[in-house]
């Protein structure tokens, strides 16, 4: 969804695809099949009556032979029979992504998994699209992938260092690569403001509207360093340092400088180096240095 141009509900919002990525071919590796959900609807006859026994559910957990990612869904549509858990075979599908098939006149089940080489041969070749050809695309890679909360398209924004603190995120190991939370949203992104470093590293500050109900909740900000950087033998933009966080993205900023002042704040007669340094959770602490 995130890869596709134009999103209606967010075409005037949105940060736009690069035009490279607008005439890729998309693979269909993996079945698109949408999940219905029926659930009851409770109609009390009388005032008073007390909510139905909900029905007996299972939660079901995937993990890498590894332990390293660990997936985990709750089945309600289960069948107990003598101690044996019974699933629609649309649960195949759901939780690994397979073909499934029956035939009724031959009583036999068909599964298709994905192929792994595959897979991986087509994700190589979408990052080497998506390979931003300037530090403003990087930002708005990054951007639209929160918006979309699309944790692979941020992924595909990030220096190798940084991707290596993003394997280790919940958002990876647990929850499908979404990010953020379906309330507030993220908005319209404004850089505000852009300052070069160097030929090849550029300081950003943006910001954006939280959007609740269709009302602007606050306003976020985030800060951070796009450099120049090698990826797969290419060359090209990814953010290798993000200052500070909004916690909508796959990875929280760090405790890098913000500023620093000079000031006597322990009344002894003589100034102290102050050094101001924030993070997602918005804390302040002192780094004290007697001069």
């Amino acid at each position: 969804r995130a890869l596709k141009s134009p999103i209606e509900e967010l075409n005037d919002q949105i940060c736009p695809l690069p035009d490279k990525v607008k005439g890729m071919g998309l693979p269909e590796l993996l079945p698109d099949q949408h999940f219905v959900l029926n659930l009851e609807q409770f109609r009390p006859e009388r005032e008073g009556l007390t909510l139905p026994v909900p029905s007996p559910s299972i939660t079901i957990t995937i993990t890498s032979p590894d332990g390293t990612y660990e997936h985990s869904s709750v089945a309600h549509s289960i069948e107990n029979h003598q101690g044996h858990y019974y699933l629609p075979m649309d649960w195949l599908e759901y939780l690994f992504n397979a073909r499934v098939s029956y035939n009724e006149a031959a009583n036999i089940l068909s599964i298709q998994t994905p192929d792994p080489e595959q897979i991986k041969s087509e994700i190589a070749r979408i990052e080497n699209v998506l390979i931003p050809d300037s530090s403003d695309e990087a930002i708005k890679l990054w951007g639209r992938g929160m918006q979309t909360r699309n944790g692979a398209l941020q992924y595909a924004a990030l220096s190798p260092q940084l991707r290596q603190a993003a394997d280790q995120s919940p958002y990876v190991r647990q929850s499908y690569w979404v990010t953020g939370c379906s309330s507030p949203q993220v908005g319209l992104i404004t850089i505000e403001s852009r300052n070069e470093l160097s030929d090849t590293k550029v300081e950003y500050t943006i910001s954006f509207p939280e959007i609740f109900s269709g009302q602007t909740h606050a306003i976020a900000t985030e800060k951070m360093v796009v450099e120049k950087l090698s990826s797969n033998g290419r060359e090209g933009w990814f953010i290798s340092q993000l200052v500070q966080s909004s916690g909508y993205g796959i990875i929280d900023g760090d405790n890098s400088l913000m500023d620093s002042q000079n000031a006597d704040i322990d009344g002894d007669g003589q100034d102290e180096t102050v050094q101001i340094t924030g993070n997602n959770e918005q804390s302040v602490e002192t780094n004290r240095k007697k001069r």
